[in-house]
């Protein structure tokens, strides 16, 4: 059977109520229900960032059922007005349930990077942990648990020494003026 498929290029943008997202070359195969984004595509789901060199949708019944993310996925999150949290590794798949981020596996040369807040919901510090293999599971569009697969190498520096380039994990960037608001954002 003849394969159906979209090209898109040159600052291609996404607008769906659950996800935005912004490439510059994507690829749909209508057949396959896969989408391929290429050349520095970022997603915005739910209140994350998501940056990697590649990202394939995979879909079913128009909705979306997995992504994966490779390499150098790098998931970012505003913690307040002054930390990002952070986690990064090699290869990313992210999985969808009626088109609702529930859970992110992350394999290879996984890092992550949060802040830490005392009961008083004060910052207390960053922790850095280093691990392999990270599994994160979503409640509510919100991270709710992380569980490193074998113990993580940890380090916690405490609020008042944290410096500049303790707050970045290697490729962050913030992104999120270039985020589509709405459907018309696509046509600018």
């Amino acid at each position: 059977s003849e394969k159906e498929y979209l090209l898109a290029y040159n600052n291609v943008k996404m607008f769906r109520k659950d996800f935005q997202g912004k490439c510059d070359s994507l690829y749909y195969s209508i057949s396959d229900s896969v989408v391929n984004l290429y050349r520095t595509p970022i997603l915005w789901v739910d209140d994350m960032q998501i940056t990697s060199d590649s990202i394939n949708i995979f879909m079913r019944n128009q909705k979306i059922e997995k992504m994966f993310f490779y390499p150098n996925p790098l998931i970012v999150s505003e913690a307040d007005s002054l930390f990002y949290n952070q986690i990064m590794g090699k290869y990313m798949t992210a999985f969808f349930s009626e088109n609702k981020l529930q859970k992110i596996n992350l394999k290879g040369n996984g890092e992550s990077l949060f802040l830490i807040e005392d009961d008083n919901k004060d910052n207390i510090g960053l922790n850095k942990a280093i691990c392999t293999d990270i599994s994160i599971n979503m409640k509510e569009s919100k991270l709710s648990d992380i569980t490193y697969k074998i113990v993580p190498t940890s380090t916690t520096i405490p609020i008042q020494d944290i410096i500049e380039s303790d707050k970045f994990l290697e490729p962050f960037i913030w992104r999120i003026d270039e985020k589509p608001e709405s459907k018309k954002d696509i046509l600018k």
